[in-house]
């Protein structure tokens, strides 16, 4: 299981290698869109979550964390703060707080998880990771219906497939726990 998941890390790090790199030329671009850039810093905190050694997911989670667990950690934190931006620049939503809420939440759970010492599942880090995940989730649903109803089918097909690849990114990172 753990070549597995670590072969699947590598490929999903090329790939959001690949993906980075076509957003930072489309994001410089003089006709570029702020949406570029931050789906290209997204990838690029994802490609470097997977190589940092030990390269691909975080297999072995026992407390007290090693410092390069840490590190990890600290980039895939970085690319899930960046997630609610994502919707919100993606479908032009004039409300900053939810994605302000959802990047408190998921730096609290930060927080909680830089500083444990022990190995044992904190009632409040148990409390703070489902709301902020749940919260991405729900905010999602109306921002993939905003494009429905302005009749941007194509627009809103990309919302979905971005979803569908972070609900399964969410799945195996649960089911390698």
């Amino acid at each position: 299981m753990d070549s597995f998941l670590y072969v699947i890390g590598l490929i999903t790090a090329c790939l959001s290698l690949t993906m980075g790199s076509v957003s930072l030329l489309a994001g410089l671009d003089k006709d570029g869109e702020k949406i570029d850039l931050l789906l290209r810093f997204m990838c690029l905190s994802l490609f470097v979550f997977f190589i940092i050694p030990p390269a691909g997911f975080i297999v072995l989670d026992k407390a007290p964390y090693p410092t390069a667990i840490i590190w990890k950690r600290l980039f895939n934190i970085s690319y899930v703060a960046m997630f609610p931006w994502l919707i919100y620049r993606y479908n032009g939503y004039k409300r900053k707080l939810p994605p302000l809420v959802m990047d408190l939440l998921i730096s609290a759970a930060y927080l909680v998880v830089f500083f444990t010492t022990t190995d044992s599942m904190s009632p409040f880090l148990f409390f703070l990771v489902p709301i902020s995940v749940g919260m991405i989730l729900i905010k999602s649903l109306p921002a993939i219906q905003y494009p429905y109803n302005l009749g941007k089918r194509k627009k809103a097909n990309c919302l979905i497939l971005i979803m569908a690849i972070r609900s399964t990114e969410k799945m195996v990172t649960r089911l390698s726990q």
